[in-house]
């Protein structure tokens, strides 16, 4: 049975051990993540043997019943359906599965959520969504760690060895997120579109993950000791997301950023700890073909909406 549990009734200790048992388990569906950027509330079948976050925004009451949206949270790319496959003890398919979980959302007016507006996570098909949620088909790239540097283009390996040449040298930072978060500010363009709020609530996700080991922040520094290129990945289990990164344009000149992920794949392949770097998108054209230069592949998602 899929039960509706609000926030304050979650047990978040059987949350996290789902997530992490869970086979497409992220560290977007945390109890720790989610705790940074919104309230939310849960679908939840059996003890905790599959779930789903909802996070919801209050925008007001009809009658005595409280209203909102369920929202993706910023920086936050897939959440959806999380667990075992409990389909077949269940009698239904793994895709009937999926769309109970979603079919149990309360919505209307008369229900918690009024509207929604979510992304799902690479396991919950696209089919499986029944046709009133409106799915659309989102794309992230993922690169195998295994493959090391065979699948880099032309273009990715001569941007490679134009930073090496001009005496960049990249590493990482173990010491504190903080250096990577002031420079983010300062020379990304997402952070642009941002209002000061989001970004404070990012800096303390970082700070709180930072801490849980789920960290790791990298940079490149020129010949004269000035950072050039900054970038945070998100490690949980065998998967790297790459967060939010940017480069002075001296950097984006001289290939910092390429220098710089080139060595975090080469820190992550002797350990094999870490299998997947996921790009975390892109849409746009160009951007994509930056993450295929690596060799990624596109890899296929959900959004819903209504």
């Amino acid at each position: 049975m899929i039960r509706y549990i609000p926030y304050e009734s979650i047990d978040k200790a059987k949350w996290d051990a789902c997530i992490l048992e869970a086979a497409n388990g992220n560290i977007y569906a945390t109890s720790s993540w989610l705790d940074s950027w919104c309230k939310w509330d849960a679908l939840v079948l059996g003890d905790y043997e599959v779930v789903m976050p909802l996070p919801i925004k209050q925008i007001g009451f009809i009658i005595t019943i409280a209203i909102g949206i369920s929202r993706q949270p910023l920086f936050t790319q897939q959440l959806g359906v999380f667990g075992s496959d409990a389909s077949t003890r269940l009698s239904m398919t793994y895709n009937e599965l999926i769309a109970e979980f979603l079919n149990k959302i309360p919505l209307g007016l008369f229900g918690k959520i009024y509207k929604l507006h979510l992304y799902l996570n690479v396991a919950n098909p696209i089919e499986a969504i029944p046709q009133k949620f409106n799915p659309k088909q989102r794309i992230t790239h993922h690169l195998s760690l295994a493959n090391g540097n065979k699948g880099y283009n032309e273009n990715t390996q001569r941007s490679i060895k134009k930073a090496i040449g001009a005496g960049m040298v990249a590493k990482q930072e173990t010491l504190s997120p903080e250096p990577i978060l002031e420079f983010l500010v300062s020379n990304s363009e997402k952070i642009e579109t941002l209002k000061p709020r989001h970004w404070q609530q990012y800096k303390k996700a970082i700070q709180i993950q930072w801490k849980l080991g789920n960290v790791q922040a990298w940079e490149t520094f020129d010949k004269a000791g000035i950072r050039q290129a900054a970038a945070l990945f998100l490690v949980y289990k065998d998967v790297a997301v790459y967060s939010l990164g940017a480069s002075t344009p001296t950097g984006r000149s001289t290939g910092a950023m390429h220098l710089l992920i080139h060595s975090f794949i080469c820190h992550a392949e002797p350990s094999r700890s870490i299998q997947t770097l996921d790009f975390a998108g892109s849409m746009l054209p160009s951007i994509a073909r930056f993450f295929k230069g690596w060799g990624a592949v596109e890899v296929q998602y959900a959004e819903i909406g209504l």
